[in-house]
């Protein structure tokens, strides 16, 4: 009676141990590194818990997968579902590039002409509507009095020009997009031509 009750004993805290092992080796962590360009200030969340990244950081995590969110000012939110693996390589490339909202050329933005694009550069852009529209100012690479003004929409995360670069702007195309950006082409154009003139003035 003694001896089956130690056996059983025996048994029961063998079994115990098995479980123990395999769940601990089914659910060990393991070191997941996640790289980030461009270089910069980021969030990285990973089911809920918050981190800082710019450039690469390495987090354990146990094997399974994993909804993860990039966050930056400036950039829309990156969002994907990783599967980290019990074994082998865990690393991920995060690009948010593709995810910045101001545009950093004028290759950025479809529509300028190559005429254009050769000849002037940013010189500055001002975000509206949600950060879904721009107005910017373009200045000449080889004059610095030479000055153009745009505006452009954004749709599906890509720039479109909506007003050509100009100096002088249709008020009928003016009419057709939202009023702070009218009034940053038409201020702008002020500034260049002055106030136009009155029918019958000398």
């Amino acid at each position: 009676m003694k001896k089956s009750i130690i056996y059983v004993s025996v048994g029961a805290i063998l079994l115990f141990l098995i479980i123990l092992i395999v769940s601990l080796f089914l659910n060990r962590q393991t070191p997941v590194i996640f790289n980030i360009k461009p270089f910069g200030k980021y969030k990285l969340i990973v089911n809920k818990i918050e981190y800082t990244i710019t450039a690469s950081k390495t987090i354990n995590l146990s094997p399974g997968k994993y909804k993860i969110i990039v966050k930056a000012d400036g950039y829309d939110d990156y969002s994907n579902e990783i599967n980290v693996k019990r074994s082998g390589e865990n690393e991920f490339l995060i690009d948010m590039s593709k995810n910045k909202i101001q545009p950093s050329s004028l290759a950025d933005i479809s529509g300028i002409s190559s005429e254009i694009a050769k000849k002037y550069k940013i010189k500055s852009l001002t975000l509206y509507e949600n950060a879904q529209w721009l107005a910017g100012t373009l200045i000449s690479k080889t004059n610095p009095d030479d000055y153009l003004a745009f505006a452009a929409k954004r749709t599906d995360k890509n720039w479109r020009v909506v007003i050509a670069p100009a100096i002088e702007f249709n008020q009928s195309e003016l009419n057709k997009i939202p009023k702070d950006i009218s009034d940053y082409l038409n201020t702008f154009s002020l500034n260049f031509i002055g106030e136009p003139e009155e029918e019958g003035s000398p």
